[in-house]
Parts: C-alpha cells; structure tokens; sequence
C-alpha cells in the first residue's frame, strides 16, 4: 500500500504542509512514518522555509542570526517559553505560581562599598532603592536578556551582558544549575586535565563553588560590557553648553536674553534623570539595530519674581544589529522640561509632549472643561506633540575655567513639525518603521498621525473611545458586566476573604452621562493613559492594547484590532483588578499581555493570552473558557490565563513606584523584598527581580 510519502512529490509534499498549524505540521512530518521523517530531514534546507514561515507566523521576534537558525527548534523553544508562564493553569479555571527556580534577584547597591578589613563588624545595610524614574530596560523583544539599566546611587548607565549577571538564584535554580555546571566538567574532565579525579569528587568542588557563589555573590560582580555614561561624565558638565553664563553675558546682549537662561556665579544647578528608553530599529520589518536612550533635566532655583532657569536634554546611542556595542552619540535639549518623550530610531527623531502651559508651545494650549467637576482643569499635557531631529554629539574638551569662555549653548533644537491636537495630549508612542504615530488625548481621542515625511505630515483618523465603547458592547451590556463584577468583589469583602480591598472603578465609560445601575452613578474619564504594542511588529497585524488609568478609580485595559472593513476597533475590554492607588505597568508583544501591579493581597502579574493568528485558534474554544476572569469582558481574542504572586516581589508603599521590563524570556521588575527569595545571603532586599521563563530542567 502506497503512502503519502511516495505518493507526493517534495514540491506538493511542501504545500501540503504549508496549510497545517504548526503543531499539525510537526506530527505529519515525525510521527506519520519513519521514511516521511527521514525524507524530510535529509532534505531540510528544501523544507526550511516552511518552518522560518510557521515561526514568523506566530509574531515571534526576529532571530539575531538568520542563516544559522533552525526555525522548527527555536518555533519550539518559544513555544515553551509562552507555556511556562502559564505553568499549571487549567482551562481558566485554577492558577498557579511559577516554579521558584524561575526567580533571581539582582541587589542594588553602591558600587564603592569597601571597609577595613582589620575592623571585624558586619558591613551595614545598603541604603533603600528608590527608582525614581523607568531605570532598566531589555533591549531585544526575543530572547536575550540584554539589559540598559540607569545606576539609582552614582548616575551611570550601563550595558549589561543578561540581566541574571550578578543575580543571586533561589536555592533550587542554584543546585540545579551546579549539578549541570558537574555534569558538564565531568564530561569534559580529559581535557580540564581533571581525569586522574574520581566524579564524586569533582561534582562534590562544583556544587560546592556554586553555593559559596551564590552566598557571597557581592564578591563576585560581573563588570557591564559598556559604560555609556558614567560618574565622569556628570562631573564633567559643561554648564556653557545648557545656560548662558552671566560673567561673560553682563552687558546689553545680557538684557536682550531672558532670565531663565542667564547663571549667575553663585547659581546652583541641580541635575535630576527623567528615565532611560531602548527600541529596536525596523525597517520593512527587518530589525537592523537598537537605539538607546536616556534623559536628564537641570534645574536652578529662582529667586522671587525670576522663573526658573531650566532645560533638559535627551541623549541617543545606536547600533547595527552586527555590532555589540552602542556608538554613534547624538542629542537634543530643550529650554523647558517635558513631560514625556518617544523615540523613532528609524528617522532619529524624538517626539516630544510637554506639561500645560510650561512649554514652548504654550500659547496653543487650551484649558480642559472637566465635566466630573464641573471646573477647568489643566490635565494631561500640552494640545502640541513636537518633533526633533537628532543632531550628533562632538564631544570637544573643554577647560575647568570654561566660565571664563564666551561660550553660548549647544543643540538647542528647533522642531521639525508639530502636531497639533484637538485636545490636551495625555499618551504619545511611535509605531516600528516610524512613518505613524498614535496620540491619545484626555477626552479619549485617539488620532492616528501620518509622519514618515516632514513635508507630508498628516492626521489621517481620530476615533472616540466613549463612542466605540458604546458602538462594540452597547451602554447596559457594558454597565452590566461592571457591576456583576463590583458585586461580587463586595460580597467577597463582606464575607472577610479581603480586610482591605480597593474595589475597581465603578462608573460609566460614557464621560458626562449619569446612569443608575446598582447605585453606580459616576462618569468616568476614558483619558488614554499609554499606547502598547509589539515592538517588531505594525499594528495592522496584531493590534495595539491602551491603558485607561485614574489615580483612586482604577484601570482599564483596551485590546485594539483592525476589524474586517480596515478600521481599528475595540474588539475586548479588561476592567484590572487591582488598586486604584498604583498604576499598573503593562507588556504586549502581539501574543503575551502581561500587567503588573497590587491587589488587596499584595503585588501581582496578570498574564493574558491575545488571539494573535490562526495558529492560536485551538486554544481560544469555549471548552473550559470561564467568561469574566481578570476582568474580560470578551474571551473571544482575549483571556486570563495566570497570576503570578512571590514572596520576593513587594515591599512597596503607595507612594513608591513600580516599572516593569519583559520579552519573549525574561520579565523585570524592581522590589523591595528580594531577600525573600528563599535564596543565599543576599546583600541587600531592594533590587530587581528577574523571571527566566527558559527552564533548564524540561
């Protein structure tokens, strides 16, 4: 009897496959039978783009290395990563912790911390850790735990290996990871020159060096592979570059000049971070490179009746995806400070947003009618976006008594374009390839700008969350769902399960409009707080998540999706459950939604698993989907799949802040509690926590 193997030939063989899943594809080609498999493994470079197909058909991020990949390993491999964060949970109706070897806590403390060691007394604590602006990010949306991370004590920004380097594990990561260290050295004895040692005797030293390792890992601190900025660098501001010094300045130029650009000798200026960014470079959607950035603001106290004498810059690095260190060095300043800025690495433009009425561009700005008060208000942002070109940094040199130089300063920009919205901006966020830009507004406006040319930039559509809202799940069917939910979380607080729940937020998501429901009468704001979305890949493909967050009401999540007549829509909702009183911090690669922050318990992830291609349409069935978990409003592109709680993730007050890092593998967030962990002697309990997802032992 003929098989399928000899009745196709390679070519229609490769169709065939072409039409499967990839879990179906898999099982045809190895467990069909054995002279199919073993036709198709001998030709594999024939079947190789079936594989790189079904791989990029997931929304995968791109490999470093094309030629020498093997698609349908790695497919596999980022499967499983997907799995382990949904370790143990059941249909939707049970969760799950993480195994705890998937946890590691890096310490952060001063890096000059040397005593006498002739004084025998324990060292004292480290200080606390206070981030008080985004301080560490991954730089690659795959698998590498590359890592930019903003030192909180001494100012400098480093690039580091993987984000574990000088991470303490948990005592199980760390005896699993030494008896594969043995078993590796054991393998390897003959060439170490160890085979005169019996194997006991040499995993016995291993084991033993992994644990004194890891009790003591403040000995052994792994140095960054680049130090972009460091303490050098911040002693070493030329303040002729940011003001206009008022020795070389006192005469009737000095007076032609404002006050708050002018120094005098005796001004002191204080120098404050404003956060760190990194985004892949993206062109045609191929990943070609990574730009980092970070920003600072100087600030001089004024004197009575004078404004403050401000400015703040944004400093760029890049590289080619070949290159393993950042080099090319540009800038922008400003004459104010902003509120919020978003890179475009593929133009080297910076898009900027600043706070009402302090900007540049303040005559523009308009008072915001806020209808919950019935009083004008001035929330969120200017009504202006403003881009700026980059301009490349010469580093010259200069003399400690520069002041003594008239000097004037440097690369203060003027705009390439601005944006001009119908509204006070609340969000901004740059989409990959950097030709459309997405504008979020206080009354909900959503505007979807055209930017690739400055000298054809155009608004090209604005849609309305109240409307949409009302348009998808209908008025009473969208209060309905809120307050099921509401009631349900108060009969828990009644029953003594919560002793100090903060209930989500109860209102209507039409602004301004009064609807009874279950003594639910409160407008609520649908202001756009922040844009997700996949950073290698466009939204026409897998959609773009809005965060709607209100400090003392609560949060929304909106999962955004072009709808079959070529227009965005809302196709799911997600009322958080968590406390109004922290802003949660969200990740969305096109597959993974994952939100961080606290409930009545403590600190916790929420993981969500989006509807990102037909390969993921056997897990979105009805079988055991339970509606409403997480605060769904519709599984049918969206659904709760865990919550992730540890003990070394929390510690934090409400006025503290919590930010969060994620790709493919790794999942990094700032605690306070890390010598919870449950591992060795760490030397300190602020720090970052790291989930590796990638389990050693699978």
């Amino acid at each position: 009897m003929e098989t399928i193997d000899s009745l196709l030939p390679d070519n229609s063989l490769s169709d065939v496959i072409s039409f499967l899943d990839y879990k179906s594809a898999v099982r045809l080609t190895m467990a069909t039978s054995k002279t199919l498999s073993i036709r198709i493994s001998t030709q594999e470079s024939f079947y190789r783009h079936l594989w790189r197909d079904s791989f990029f058909r997931h929304g995968f991020s791109p490999p470093e290395d094309d030629k020498k990949i093997d698609y349908k390993i790695e497919c596999r491999r980022r499967l499983q990563l997907f799995r382990n964060l949904m370790k143990g949970s059941k249909g939707g109706l049970s969760y799950f912790n993480l195994p705890n070897r998937y946890f590691y806590f890096v310490p952060v403390t001063p890096s000059e911390n040397e005593y006498d060691d002739e004084i025998y007394t324990p060292p004292p604590p480290p200080p606390p850790v206070d981030f008080e602006c985004f301080s560490f990010v991954l730089t690659s949306p795959g698998t590498s735990g590359e890592m930019l991370f903003l030192d909180p004590f001494d100012g400098s920004f480093v690039l580091q290996e993987s984000c574990t380097d000088n991470a303490v594990a948990t005592d199980e990561a760390m005896m699993e990871q030494a008896m594969t260290d043995a078993a590796t050295v054991i393998r390897q004895r003959e060439t170490l020159g160890l085979e005169s040692l019996r194997e006991e005797h040499i995993a016995g030293a291993v084991i033993e060096e992994s644990v004194f390792r890891n009790n003591n890992i403040e000995h052994y601190q792994r140095d960054p592979s680049q130090v972009l900025m460091d303490l050098e660098d911040y002693l070493n501001i030329n303040l002729s570059e940011y003001f206009f010094l008022g020795r070389n300045h006192d005469n009737e130029e000095h007076h032609s000049m404002t006050n708050n650009v002018v120094l005098r000798d005796n001004d002191e200026v204080e120098v404050n971070f404003l956060g760190i960014d990194a985004k892949p470079i993206l062109v045609d959607g191929v990943m070609i490179g990574t730009m980092a950035a970070i920003s600072r603001s100087f600030c001089c106290n004024s004197r009575g009746w004078e404004e403050p004498k401000v400015c703040s810059e944004i400093i760029t690095w890049k590289r080619s995806i070949n290159s393993r260190n950042f080099g090319k060095r540009s800038v922008c300043r400003f004459r104010s400070v902003f509120k919020k800025f978003e890179l475009d690495p593929v133009f080297e433009r910076i898009y900027v947003m600043f706070p009402f009425n302090e900007g540049p561009f303040r005559r523009f700005d308009l008072p915001f009618l806020n209808e919950e008060t019935n009083h004008v208000g001035f929330i969120g942002g200017s009504c202006i976006v403003a881009a700026y070109s980059l301009q490349t940094y010469l580093n010259i040199s200069h003399d400690e008594d520069y002041r003594q130089k008239k000097e004037e300063p440097k690369y203060f920009l003027n705009p390439d374009f601005v944006l001009r919205c119908s509204n006070p901006v609340s969000a901004v966020n740059v989409l990959p390839g950097g030709e459309i830009v997405l504008i979020g507004t206080v009354t909900g406006d959503l505007e979807i700008w055209k930017t690739g040319s400055p000298a054809d930039v155009s608004r090209i559509n604005v849609l309305n969350v109240n409307f949409l809202l009302n348009e998808k799940f209908g008025t009473n069917l969208f209060l309905k769902s809120i307050s099921s939910e509401v009631n349900m979380r108060t009969e828990e607080t009644l029953h003594g399960q919560n002793n100090r729940v903060d209930l989500p937020p109860t209102d209507s998501v039409i602004e301004g409009e009064d609807i009874e429901t279950s003594g639910i009468s409160h407008p609520v704001s649908m202001t756009i707080s922040s844009f997700h979305f996949a950073a290698h890949r466009t939204i026409d493909e897998v959609g773009f998540v809005t965060l709607h967050y209100t400090y003392g009401k609560g949060a929304w999540l909106f999962i955004w999706k072009k709808c079959k007549w070529n227009k965005f829509e809302i196709c799911a909702t997600i009322n958080l459950p968590l406390s109004p009183r922290q802003k949660p911090r969200i990740h969305f690669d096109g597959r993974r939604l994952i939100v961080c922050g606290q409930d009545h318990i403590g600190m916790i992830l929420l993981i969500y698993y989006v509807l990102n291609s037909w390969e993921d349409l056997d897990s979105f069935t009805a079988v055991n989907q339970k509606t409403g978990d997480g605060g769904v409003t519709d599984g049918e592109v969206v659904k709760f799949v865990n919550c992730v709680r540890h003990g070394g993730l929390g510690g934090f007050a409400f006025y503290d802040s919590v930010y969060m890092t994620a790709n493919e593998r790794y999942v990094v967030v700032n605690t306070k509690t890390g010598h919870m962990l449950g591992g060795g002697a760490t030397p300190g309990t602020d720090g970052l926590l790291v989930i590796d997802l990638q389990d050693h032992i699978a």
